[in-house]
């Protein structure tokens, strides 16, 4: 099983790849701050790793290591789980345009 880890390096090292999430996904790896502290009531981790076109953060949730959970939240309050590793939220990014329209509003606390 590839890690999330090596997934983010891979794009990394691939600038064509990176370009294109970034141009048809709006998934950035050089815009993963979130504009305010944000935190999971569980008070597991959370690390940014991507942003998007209109403030918004991807997230990795857990201790690195193996595939972890990645949660997204936009500028705008709302927040959501898309994958249960990045492998399966950049599917979701990648093949269903809509995706944003399943988020759900949120305390800012996500």
């Amino acid at each position: 099983m590839t890690s999330d880890e090596e997934i983010l390096d891979s794009i990394r090292q691939d600038s064509g790849l990176a370009e294109l999430l970034w141009h048809v996904c709006e998934f950035d790896l050089f815009r993963g701050e979130y504009g305010e502290p944000v935190r999971l009531s569980s008070e597991i981790a959370l690390h940014a790793i991507a942003g998007d076109v209109i403030g918004g953060t991807f997230f990795l949730c857990g201790d690195p290591g193996g595939s972890r959970p990645v949660r997204y939240a936009s500028s705008e309050g709302q927040a959501g789980l898309i994958g249960q590793g990045l492998n399966g939220a950049l599917a979701i990014i990648v093949g269903l345009p809509s995706w944003w329209d399943c988020l759900k509003s949120l305390d800012p606390a996500i």
